[in-house]
């Protein structure tokens, strides 16, 4: 199974396949940019609006039941 693989870089390496575009470095660096500046953004946002986002309704608490069995097990 190496072998294989090894032989079809080699060939990939050796036989030039046509190339009908050219990106040059400048593409690429604007295309990392591009995607490097999307993921900090979206961190950000979700920074930014984690708290909107997940606790919009806080679960429900009863005190007065937590009152009054404080003051239970302190009478007893």
């Amino acid at each position: 199974m190496p072998f294989i693989i090894v032989c079809t870089f080699c060939l990939g390496v050796v036989i030039p396949f046509p190339a009908h575009a050219y990106l040059d470095p400048g593409t690429g660096s604007m295309i990392l940019q591009l995607l490097f500046g999307g993921a900090v953004g979206a961190l950000a946002f979700a920074k930014l609006f984690w708290a909107k986002i997940f606790h919009r309704n806080p679960p429900p608490t009863d005190d007065a039941d937590s009152a009054e069995n404080l003051t239970d097990d302190h009478r007893s």
